[in-house]
């Protein structure tokens, strides 16, 4: 709970400090308030990671020590007032480093040189278009050349997560810069807010996988209403999970869509993809392989009973009583250590039953694949640590050899991460710090594959 405080006029405000561990860094801000009573409380941002607006679960503020614990990340703060600084050490999964916080005195900026900017040298329209089966209506931009048309035409799905039109995260847009690039270069190009994001109708929170796909197809046939759209080069153009939605809607004989792009989308099924990426972020941030081995251990056991029980409200019983059990099999340590502290349960088990989650879990995408026989292009960054390509790859060229398609692209492209930003390190802390949202190489290599296609 907040608690009361001495002298809060010195502590109220923004204040902001850098971890430093090797050559990673990563930017904390805490908002601190106080009531009419005195009364603390804060949030926290991980402006780096994208992440604002954290609930911390205890301010303090006494004698010049600040006090902070965020139970939902298993981390806390603690300092003390020196000069016009607050020097202290931010401690998390049994560790711990040095952090001074300091006042803000301007906000955090990023800088994206390759953001476009309007006059554009195109078409650019606000659209509605409407599911039909499920009944509400979604909101995009398309982008058309200037040039006569009919034109080949892409839909670009965006990544798990309620996304924006740009699939803006990090104060990048990606599918702004990739629409404008495909535009520019004779594309017309069609990008939507998901559903119950931003001016689009519909759920996020109740959706899953299956459920986004109809958004796409929907987006497919609104496409092939418009007379100045090419009936016969209309494609899916999917990052992340998009690039899972994209078979999905493509391996129907009827779907209207004549080739697709998978932008890191997984070959293998759900829970293989979230242990891989786990275990492969834990090895890169320098945890122990005995602990990284038990992390697998919990979360594969988490997983199974996700995938084990239908009913939500059973499931949720059951994985706060496994969660129990693993704290009294590991040590404090390693409870610690792989984030199974008793503050999360709530945050792990609303994550782990949700509709998309499970779904999610054990969808998997050789099922549609295997029946894909329009052209694919699947590019996978060597340093994606969400969507490994060396599995993922080969999974989905064996798919597609099994559908008999005769026109696939795979490539694993050297030097960029999940985002397709070239990247040191591969890691989602990278991803704010990196100038560049999207790699011009691959865009040229989106366009002149579709170009040849088309």
């Amino acid at each position: 709970m907040p608690s009361y405080s001495q002298n809060t006029d010195l502590i109220v405000g923004d204040w902001q400090g850098t971890l430093k561990w090797g050559n990673t860094s990563l930017r904390l801000v805490f908002h601190i308030e106080a009531d009419d009573e005195g009364q603390l409380s804060s949030t926290m941002d991980s402006p780096d990671q994208g992440a604002k607006g954290i609930v911390t679960s205890k301010t303090r503020w006494v004698d010049g020590k600040l006090d902070i614990e965020v139970a939902l990340v298993g981390g806390a703060f603690s300092g003390v007032m020196e000069g016009e600084e607050i020097k202290g050490t931010w401690s998390q999964g049994g560790g711990s480093l040095p952090l001074v916080i300091k006042r803000m005195t301007e906000p955090i900026t990023f800088n994206r040189p390759q953001e476009p900017k309007p006059p554009y040298p195109y078409k650019e329209e606000m659209v509605r278009y409407k599911n039909v089966e499920e009944g509400f209506e979604l909101e995009g931009t398309l982008t058309i050349p200037e040039t006569e048309g009919p034109h080949a035409a892409v839909i670009l799905v965006s990544g798990s997560g309620p996304q924006d039109r740009n699939e803006e995260i990090m104060g990048h847009k990606p599918f702004l810069v990739l629409a404008d690039y495909l535009t520019r270069n004779g594309i017309a190009v069609l990008r939507y807010d998901d559903r119950g994001v931003g001016n689009s109708g519909g759920n996020f929170g109740t959706s899953t996988t299956l459920d986004f796909a109809k958004d796409a197809d929907a987006a497919v046939q609104y496409l092939r209403s418009r007379t100045d759209i090419d009936l016969e080069s209309i494609g899916i153009v999917g990052h992340s999970e998009g690039g899972l939605i994209a078979p999905i809607v493509a391996h129907k004989e009827d779907s209207g869509v004549s080739f697709i792009v998978m932008l890191a989308g997984p070959g293998q099924r759900g829970k293989e993809i979230l242990l891989s990426q786990s275990t492969q972020m834990a090895h890169l941030q320098g945890m122990s392989p005995s602990l990284v081995e038990k992390m697998k251990v919990a979360n594969t056991r988490l997983y199974d009973t996700v995938l084990d029980v239908e009913d939500i409200d059973l499931l949720k019983i059951r994985l706060k009583n496994e969660l129990d059990e693993m704290r009294k099999e590991f040590t404090a340590e390693d409870v610690a250590g792989i984030g199974l502290i008793e503050a999360r349960d709530d945050q792990i088990i609303g994550q782990l039953a949700s509709p998309w989650m499970k779904r999610f879990m054990g969808l998997d995408p050789q099922t549609y694949l295997k029946q894909v026989t329009v052209p694919v292009l699947s590019l996978i960054g060597e340093k994606d640590m969400q969507v490994l390509a060396g599995i993922n790859n080969k999974v989905i060229e064996n798919a597609l050899d099994v559908a008999g398609n005769t026109d696939y692209t795979i490539r694993t492209l050297p030097e960029l991460n999940h985002l397709f930003q070239h990247a040191e390190s591969g890691l989602p802390a990278e991803y704010a710090k990196i100038e560049e949202t999207f790699s011009e190489d691959v865009m040229e290599m989106i366009v002149d594959w579709i170009k040849e296609r088309v």
